[in-house]
């Protein structure tokens, strides 16, 4: 997939978003307020980075990051969304695109 323009992210637009699956490795923390043992910390290192999926409607992809959101919804109330993530693209492993508008 090309480097998309930035859309218009309006409510007679919501159907013009391609929807994604995006894969990709998120950092971990491990730990808290808390001390941990030597093995707690050894666990943490052992386990590596999370791997993840989002899924969701492609609001921008650039050079440096690709942006998803899970929900768009316009009713009389107003338009909204839910969730969005940012997410650089060093850590993107893969990008599918499910559905592509026609229109």
């Amino acid at each position: 997939m090309n480097e998309l323009e930035k859309p218009n992210i309006s409510s007679d637009k919501i159907a013009n978003l391609p929807v994604v699956v995006v894969d990709w490795i998120d950092a971990v923390t491990s730990g808290g307020s808390e001390w941990q043992t030597f093995e707690d910390i050894q666990e943490a290192v052992d386990n590596g980075p999370a791997k993840v999926r989002t899924v969701g409607m492609l609001l921008k992809r650039s050079s440096d990051y690709i942006a998803v959101c899970d929900t768009l919804q316009s009713d009389e109330q107003g338009d909204s969304g839910g969730s969005v993530h940012v997410i650089p693209i060093g850590m993107v492993e893969s990008v599918k695109v499910m559905v592509w508008p026609t229109t």
